[in-house]
């Protein structure tokens, strides 16, 4: 395609050129190029001869413009601007590292894209890496333009950043200007923006613009460039002091993206896109209230160009002042800017700017004379950013106005005017308008002053229209708005209140009231979003659902009604008459014999609200429901020795109620199959979706826990998805051949003890504690390099390793930290690469303690707690770290909680929450919920620490009394918590689960003793001592911490050779 294109406009536009060629037409293809076809493979291409065209467009062979069908095939674009494409055309078959390469506008690329290719991988899908390219590397020689004029049309997006900031375009401007050519209507901006808390700038800006883009090239050269912009404002600014402040600051309240604009330029679409920013900013240093205004005039040309080698400044500038004198009572300084700030973005890239900055300054010092100083003035700056125009040229910025003007001073005697800086009121027509009336006071500094006051509006009125001021002793003036209002018809008016100083004209100033007459709108909240009101199963019930608007007019009265377009909704009250600031309720409710009878589908309604007195704020809502289709069956965790295979099936039913579902089934994993992919269930039968592992896949898994889900989607569902999903989770056993029963691992070297607490798949790897009496190391063992130390945090001394991931590779546990004489625990993740780091960061108040007590299989999901600010002081929660944040888990309502397990892929935790009277409770959590409370299975207290891999079987330990530290197993499935026979024990204490949930590990004191024993429990053997099965005295196994997903590998603290340390137990090598 690229190639074709080339080859056809060298024949018909370079062959016999004469101008350039550019074509102003989005979707019209035109195409130039220089050099040969046969050096599509050229990277770094050659300048035109001397004696070339000037006037030719050229093109190098290595510019190449993707087409539309290539375009489509676009789904990544990543930030460091590699490309993504679904499938080859010829297009990206052409590509080469070297070409430079122009994406036309996407959903991906809204500015279209230009790029340096810098390598092409192909596969199933494309992958192209580029880096930035310039104009100059794209085009050889070429001049070419962006249309002078824009329109309001070409406006593309309007974005307020802050409250107080409206946009609206001047329908009194002509859209048409100098002949059939589009002006740009003019733009009216207001603010009313809090620059600082007490510090206000408000006004409006009235912006007409005409922007100049025009490049020249030359041999991969820029030769001349001018961005500028014919502009002409009207800017309204008020500084308005509202309470003693000090400060600066700078901000964007609003931004203005045109459509990009197309310029042919060859066969390549150069896209650029105008953008307007609008930045206030202001400074004050203010001990009182204040008030005062400017109003400028402005017409200028302003901008920058490159000719002859540099940079320039372009700034032809015709201005105009008028001031509103100031109010004040204090020594300050104050400034409020406005800066309309143009952007030319080319390809989405930023490259020249400018910004005229309209201020107004304004100092006033008491001991002075003249005292107060109101100054105008214009600032602002150009220039380029980045390298739009080619690498060599690099960025230039420029001051584009310096400019002054002194606009007023104050002299002795000086009458202050004080109170609102403007009154707004509103009402209905008709009236009333609310707020009616407010007062100013007319003072004066150093003398006496004779003052006038009057109205320019019949529906004003004054309580006093002259007298005297002395300092001291101010006069009040009182403003009202008269019934005279009440005949003014709908829109904004503005009344002027002009105070004059009848003795020296000093601080005459003007005070506006407006009055906006609406017609009574009605308001519906809460809008307008759908409600989706029940996913309940086809058929079930429906009962109870509903809800409710509340109707209100914001002026006045008006009548309404309300309607529902679905028989399964009723509406009531179905109309009304309702009156500003007391609502009426209207309720939507679900019929649910009706809805009873609806298909598995999602339904929709549309809740219609009219405003029958002038239809103004007429209204809708979407209510739904969603009869669910009816999935039933549960998939068991699926265990199977590595390189075996799995011969069981577990059956899914489909089943419909009312009306056909059709279906389809997936599975997330290669390893699991799901049969049919696709059905139908009928109404009043069911289909059956069959699951299975994949043995020629699942054969070749490695030893670990894998999930998958299973997807079964109602095709029909509509706007709302309806998906089913079954967790699967398949352990795969470690069939290694049994070697000893127990593996002793030692102890670091000098120290005196060592327990194991967690162990990863196939006993290759070992965590936990080596210790003297005075501290501890986090130890991890393998079989290839023994015991390591894996250190401690920085001015830490101890640290304990309570996980490990499934592979053995990320290791979690607890460190502790010295800041001054105390020391604080951390939780820290440990890798090889990256060594300990602390999960928690800079220590702060309520931040300065924690653990880390497991780790998901999978690796990617840390749980345990830390120390956080509670209601009142700090408190300990547990927490799911994942993706590089913290998730605080909550409470029962207590101040503690605390994440001992996590399932093998981190969607379900468990650990315990203490209740406000100090009660422990066994609780899980799933992704995204709040603390579940398990129950204690007839016990006071429980605590669950152990979870199977799929997180269905959970395990703890239960007690009579509030704490759970000692008592009885605990395991709670689906059905519920269960406690485990306990028979001649004086206590039992659960520590872990295997995958599958079947086989629980933990230790026992025996009736009459006081130390533990390590047992096993499984529900054909019940519990047994690991110590029966084959050791001899004096080897003894104390506690059994940990079990390997498979349940083959144990692992705790045992006696051997009369030293405490951690043990390895398989148990394929037991009798």
């Amino acid at each position: 395609m690229l190639h074709s294109l080339r080859t056809m406009y060298r024949g018909t536009l370079c062959g016999a050129v004469a101008s350039i060629a550019l074509v102003w037409v989005a979707g019209t293809v035109v195409g130039c190029g220089g050099g040969d076809d046969d050096d599509d493979d050229v990277t770094t291409p050659d300048a035109a001869p001397p004696d070339a065209d000037p006037n030719a467009v050229i093109i190098p062979p290595t510019t190449k413009v993707l087409d539309d069908e290539t375009a489509a095939l676009l789904t990544a674009v990543d930030a460091d601007g590699t490309l993504t494409f679904s499938a080859s055309t010829s297009a990206l078959d052409d590509l080469a590292a070297g070409d430079v390469i122009v994406v036309p506008i996407t959903d991906l690329t809204p500015d279209g894209l230009l790029r340096r290719v810098d390598r092409v991988d192909r596969g199933s899908e494309v992958v192209v890496a580029t880096s930035f390219a310039s104009l100059t590397d794209a085009i050889e020689q070429a001049e070419f333009a962006v249309p002078d004029d824009l329109t309001d049309l070409e406006i593309d997006e309007v974005t307020p950043l802050h409250d107080g900031i409206t946009l609206v375009t001047d329908p009194s401007e002509p859209l048409f200007r100098s002949g059939e050519r589009f002006g740009l209507r003019k733009l009216v901006f207001n603010f009313n923006d809090s620059l600082l808390a007490g510090f206000r700038l408000k006004g409006s800006l009235e912006l007409s613009l005409t922007p100049t883009f025009r490049v020249k090239i030359r041999r991969f050269k820029l030769v001349e460039a001018t961005a500028t912009a014919t502009a002409s404002e009207e800017a309204r600014l008020r500084l308005v002091g509202e309470a003693a402040v000090s400060g600066d600051i700078e901000k964007q309240i609003a931004e203005i993206k045109f459509k990009p604009v197309i310029v042919w330029v060859g066969y390549v679409p150069v896209y650029v896109r105008p953008v307007i920013e609008l930045t206030l900013g202001g400074e004050a240093s203010v001990s009182a209230s204040f008030t005062t205004g400017v109003e400028q005039s402005l017409s200028y040309t302003a901008g920058v160009q490159y000719a002859n080698g540099a940079w320039g400044v372009v700034n032809d500038l015709t201005k105009m002042f008028s001031y509103t004198p100031p109010s004040v009572d204090a020594s300050l300084e104050a400034k409020g800017a406005l800066t309309p700030r143009l952007v030319f973005y080319v390809y989405g890239v930023a490259g020249p700017f400018l910004g005229a900055e309209a201020y107004l300054k304004f100092t006033a010092d008491l001991n002075a004379d003249p005292w107060c100083d109101l100054v105008a003035g214009l600032g602002g700056e150009v220039g380029v950013t980045g390298d739009l125009y080619g690498v060599d040229l690099g960025e230039y910025k420029a001051e584009l106005f310096n400019l002054e003007t002194s606009l007023f001073t104050c002299g002795k005697p000086y009458m202050n005017v004080t109170g609102p800086d403007d009154l707004s009121a509103s009402g209905p027509e008709g009236g009333p308008f609310s707020p009616s009336a407010t007062t100013y006071a007319v003072a004066a500094k150093d003398g006496t002053v004779s003052w006038t006051a009057s109205v320019d509006v019949p529906w004003l009125s004054l309580s006093a229209t002259s007298g005297t001021a002395s300092e001291g002793s101010p006069a009040s003036v009182n403003v009202s708005i008269t019934d005279a209002a009440n005949d003014l018809p709908v829109g904004l008016h503005r009344g002027a209140i002009t105070f004059t100083n009848a003795t020296n004209n000093e601080g005459s100033t003007v005070r506006y009231v407006y009055v906006d007459v609406r017609e009574p709108a009605m308001t519906v909240t809460p809008g307008p979003d759908t409600y989706l009101l029940s996913r309940a199963p086809e058929g079930g019930d429906f009962s109870g659902l509903s809800v409710s608007f509340s109707v209100d007019a914001d002026i006045g009265t008006i009548d309404f009604s309300a309607s529902s377009d679905a028989d399964w909704l009723t509406v009531s009250p179905t109309s009304g008459t309702v009156t500003a600031g007391t609502p009426i309720t209207v309720t939507a409710t679900v019929d649910a014999s009706r809805a009873a009878s609806l298909p598995a589908r999602t339904h929709l309604a549309h809740v219609t609200f009219t405003n029958e007195t002038n239809g103004a704020g007429n209204t809708s809502r979407l209510v739904a429901i969603q009869p669910r289709m009816n999935v039933a069956g549960t998939i068991p965790t699926m265990t199977m020795d590595e390189g075996g295979s799995y011969d069981g099936t577990h059956p899914l039913t489909v089943t419909a109620v009312n009306d056909d579902i059709p279906w389809t089934a997936d599975a997330s994993a290669a390893w699991l199959a799901v049969t049919p992919a696709t059905g139908t269930a009928a109404p009043g039968s069911a289909s059956t979706v069959t699951v299975a592992v994949d043995n020629a896949v699942a054969g070749g898994l490695s030893t670990g826990v894998y999930t998958a889900d299973v997807a079964i989607a109602n095709t029909a569902s509509g706007p709302f998805s309806d998906v089913a999903r079954r967790k699967a989770t398949l352990v795969v056993r470690d069939s290694t051949p049994p070697g000893d029963p127990v593996t002793w691992l030692g102890t670091l070297p000098g120290h005196s003890s060592s327990i194991a607490l967690a162990v990863a798949d196939g006993g290759n790897a070992v965590v936990g504690l080596s210790g003297t009496p005075a501290s501890g190391r986090a130890f991890r063992w393998t079989r290839t390099d023994g015991m390591t130390d894996l250190g401690v945090l920085p001015t830490g001394t101890r640290s304990q390793a309570n996980g490990v991931s499934g592979d053995g590779t990320i290791v979690v546990g607890t460190a502790d930290i010295t800041i001054g004489t105390s020391s604080f625990t951390r939780p820290f993740v440990w890798t090889a690469d990256t060594g300990m780091v602390d999960l928690m960061g800079t220590p702060a108040q309520c931040s300065t303690e924690g653990e880390a007590l497991a780790i998901s299989h999978d690796g990617t999901t840390i749980v345990g707690w830390r120390e956080v600010m509670g209601t009142s002081d700090c408190e300990r929660h547990a927490f799911r770290w994942r993706d590089g944040a913290f998730e605080d888990l909550g409470t029962l309502g207590g101040d503690f909680t605390y994440a001992y397990a996590v399932s093998a892929d981190g969607s379900v935790v468990v650990g315990s929450s203490f209740d406000p009277m100090g009660v422990e409770h066994a609780v899980k959590w799933t992704t995204g919920s709040a603390p579940q409370d398990l129950g204690a299975a007839g016990l006071m207290a429980a605590r669950a620490v152990g979870v199977s891999a799929d997180g269905s079987v959970i395990v703890g330990t239960g007690s009579p009394s509030e704490g759970a530290g000692q008592g009885t197993l605990l395991r709670w499935t689906t059905s519920g918590g269960s406690q485990i026979d306990n028979t001649g024990r004086a206590w039992s204490e659960a520590s872990g689960v295997s995958g599958d949930g079947n086989t629980i590990v933990g230790w026992s004191a025996r009736e009459g003793e006081f130390f533990g024993r390590a047992i096993r429990w499984t529900q054909a053997s019940g519990i047994v001592e690991l110590n029966s099965l084959f050791l001899v005295a004096p080897d003894f196994l104390y506690q059994a911490k940990a079990i390997t997903a498979d349940g083959r590998y144990i692992v705790g603290e045992g006696d051997h050779d009369g030293v405490r340390q951690a043990y390895l137990f398989d148990s394929l090598a037991t009798p």
